[in-house]
Parts: structure tokens; sequence; C-alpha cells
């Protein structure tokens, strides 16, 4: 078990509720408040234009930032940009004559009251008006002023205050960027948005710029077919596999397998999983995971031993078994199964139904009432079901069986879930037998153990490259 894991461990249970339903919205929301309060301790009134990325939780952080500048005794102001204009950013023009000689002046914003204030901006967009955006550009960067910015201009937005833009998929960031060279002196951006939409967003910009794909896949949804970029059009959806390794694992026995519905969605688990271990196949590397996870043993190279899609051989009367997305089984008989995260927001629950309720009763309770590696109290129905995608993983642990789960660092619903899991289910001394770890963490520990500067080269460079 790595360090970094360790002592996210040490650190997250200390004072964690033991409650039976292992994660919930409000530790979500936990991370995320603290990540907007860091951004905010950091950079409010050092740097004068905050953007803040959103999608479907704009009321939210709105919300938090009022709370922010009500705890800090900073003054909150609004700014709705639909009917915004020039004047009313930079302050009205005031022409006087001296010595027959025209002047112009502006008068102070009617939004800047002089004091330390957040002036949140919304619905800004791609059409805005581009006078408009230079009048944000005006008021926001110092300019010349660096030499004396307590003394700047009342037309300027005074030292130590900020705007704080709320950014949708439609904010004008390029367009910003274009006007002034200030933009990177004044502006910060945090992004906000869930996890899921970070990296739909980044395979779809992997997909028009390393695989030239500018059309958009088509995801079937009642009915109704919607178009999503990180989507592949399904007759390419071979180019899932990144091309290194694409022509010799499609030519292999370990590409016999059932695919996905959804494998042609570049955010397939099924996919990553496959771009990750089948490299160390081919290469014959797999011991270098061994050693990572600190389990001893010899590898037989064939796709009996070594598969994609493991369905569960302790559910022999099971219709629908548990699959386990990689496997392994050593020379010794030790098997050790392995379970991808990306993109997914949580693990699977079940529905309290009847189908369920008998499939607890029939299957998995004869599987987890004698595990010595299962904590009592979560041997029930209830909280098997509420668990259940979870709970199917872990009734594989045993004394000559490992289940590994691997996931990204940023996704933090998956990550709190794991470990809150082997803190509550995994009974004492059966921790070694659950291992967790990030991606980013299993990348780097590749780096010391593989002997191939190619095969490191691609993890670092053509795997966290798409995926990261």
């Amino acid at each position: 078990m790595d360090s970094e894991l360790m002592s996210e461990l040490a650190k997250m249970f200390g004072d964690m509720d033991s409650t039976k339903t292992l994660i919930g919205d409000q530790d979500i929301n936990t991370l995320f408040s603290n990540d907007l309060n860091v951004f905010m301790d950091s950079l409010f009134g050092r740097k004068r234009i905050l953007i803040l990325k959103v999608n479907m939780n704009k009321a939210k952080i709105i919300k938090e930032l009022k709370e922010y500048c009500e705890r800090t005794k900073i003054e909150v102001s609004s700014l709705d940009t639909k009917n915004l204009t020039v004047d009313n950013i930079k302050g009205e023009c005031e022409i006087f004559y001296e010595n027959g000689m025209p002047y112009s002046y502006r008068k102070k914003p009617y939004y800047v009251s002089g004091a330390n204030q957040m002036i949140l901006v919304d619905n800004l967009a791609e059409d805005t008006d581009i006078e408009v955006l230079r009048a944000f550009m005006y008021m926001g960067s110092l300019g010349c002023y660096y030499d004396d910015v307590e003394n700047l201009p009342k037309e300027k937005l005074p030292y130590g205050s900020a705007y704080v833009f709320i950014a949708d998929n439609n904010f004008p960031i390029k367009r910003f960027a274009s006007i002034s060279s200030y933009w990177n002196d004044e502006a910060a951006i945090l992004d906000l948005r869930d996890y899921q939409t970070k990296i739909k967003g980044h395979l779809g910009a992997y997909k028009r710029n390393k695989l030239k794909i500018l059309e958009d896949g088509i995801f079937n949804y009642q009915g109704k077919e919607l178009l999503y970029e990180h989507i592949l059009p399904v007759d390419k959806r071979e180019l899932n596999i990144i091309e290194k390794y694409r022509s010799d694992f499609f030519q292999s026995d370990y590409s016999n397998i059932n695919f996905h519905k959804y494998f042609h969605h570049l955010n397939s688990s099924q996919a990553m999983c496959i771009n990750f271990f089948y490299p160390l196949i081919k290469e014959n590397l797999l011991e270098s995971i061994l050693s990572v996870i600190n389990i001893k043993g010899e590898i037989n190279y064939n796709s009996k031993d070594i598969c994609f899609e493991k369905g569960s051989e302790l559910e022999t009367n099971a219709k629908r078994k548990t699959n386990f997305d990689f496997y392994i089984k050593l020379t010794s008989g030790i098997k050790v199964y392995f379970e991808i995260k990306y993109s997914e927001n949580e693990f699977g629950k079940a529905k309290h139904d009847e189908e369920h309720k008998n499939k607890f009763n029939d299957i998995y309770m004869p599987l987890i009432k004698d595990n010595p590696a299962i904590e009592k109290s979560y041997k029930t129905e209830d909280i098997f079901l509420d668990n259940y995608q979870i709970m199917r993983n872990i009734a594989h642990v045993s004394e000559d069986s490992y289940v590994i789960f691997i996931y990204p660092k940023e996704n933090q619903g998956i990550r709190k879930t794991a470990l809150s899991a082997r803190k509550n289910i995994i009974a004492r001394g059966w921790g070694a037998h659950f291992i967790l770890f990030t991606w980013e963490d299993l990348i780097k520990e590749l780096n010391y153990r593989l002997n191939s500067g190619e095969v490191i080269n691609y993890y670092n460079k053509e795997f966290s490259y798409k995926y990261f």
C-alpha cells in the first residue's frame, strides 16, 4: 500500500461517521466547499479576475460565495450581463469644458462601493459583445498602476476586490484571453464542475486532437438519439484502444470477451482497463503490478489464467454473475481480482425488490455469512443491497484471493466510498487482501519497477494523455 494512501486513510477516517451507507451528498459537498474556500483564501484580492467553471451546481456555488463573503466581511454585489452596457461596467462618461476645450471622465460605476468587494458576474457567453469583455478587462487589469495599486483611479476596481465570473460551457475564456496580456496576470480559474463532466470534456478534446474525429457519437436514451463529443461513432469503437497496442490486442486471445454496450464511449472503464493491463501482458511485465500491490507469485501468461471480464467462480447458481474487469491467477492458485473505475459517480446500488432480495438470500448470503474478512454488521440484506456492487466484490476476498480497486485520485465520490469500505466493511487483519490504488499512484509506482523505457513512456504519455 502506497504511503500517500495510508496517510489519506488516517486523515480521512479520524472522525468519519461510521454509518452503513458508505457515502452521501454531504461528503461530496464538504470536498467541494473546501476547494472553493482554499481558492478564495489564496487568490481573492490578489487576482482581480476569478473564473469558476460550473455546470448544474451554479446555485450552490453562488450560495457558498455569499457565505464566504459574510464570514470574511467582504461586500458582495451581483451583475447580470444580459442587459449590461460598457458604461454600466466602467461608469458613465461625462464631458466637461476647460478653457473652451472638452474633456471627459468616468463616474465611479454604480456597483463599486470603494470597500473590499466581490462582484459576482453571471451570464457572460461566447456571443457577448467584445466591448463588454474589454470593459471588464479595463476595470480589472492594473496596467501601469502596479507600483501604486492602493491609489488607483476611482473608476478602477479598488485594490483588494475582484470580479468572480460564473462560467458555464459557453463562457468566452478564449475571447477574454485574446484581449490583453493582462489576462494572464489577473485571471485565475477553478473548475468546480463534477468529475464526470470534466473528464468528458477532456475526452472530447482528445477525440478531436489525437484521433482527428470531429463527428459526435450517438447515445440512445429513452428512444432519443443524443450527440456527445466524448463518444466515438460505433464503427470506430476500436480506436478506443490506444494505437500502440491496438492491433496486437484485437489479434490476441485476450480480445475474446463480451465488449460492453458502451465500449465506444471514450470514458469506458472496460477500454481503460484494457489500455492499462494489455501492454503489461504483451511485454510480459505483469509481475510489476504484483510488486506494486505486494503479492508474491508466478504468472502463467495465457488467456485462461489472465483475462479481462472474469465472471465469478463462486456464484455457481447465479444467472448474471459478478464480473471483474481484470483477473490474474498465479501458479500457486492465488487469485487477484481487479475492479476498475474511471468517470462513474458512484458504486452501483440495488433495488430492495423481490428479485434482489431473493438473489441476496440464495446467492450472496451463503458467500458472506462465514467469510471472516467481512464485518458481521455488514452481512444484512438491507446493507448489502445499499452497497450492492462493492459488497459483491468484497465477497470474493479470502485467504487465497485479493480484490484490488483502482480509481482516479480526483474522483472523490468513488475514492471516499472505497476508502470507507476498507475501514468499515473489511474486518481487522484483512486489509492486505482489499487493496486500493489511484491510477496516478499506480503509474508512479510502475515507473520505479518497469525495466522498459518504452513502456514507461507509454504510461506517462499516451495512457496519461488520454485519461488525465
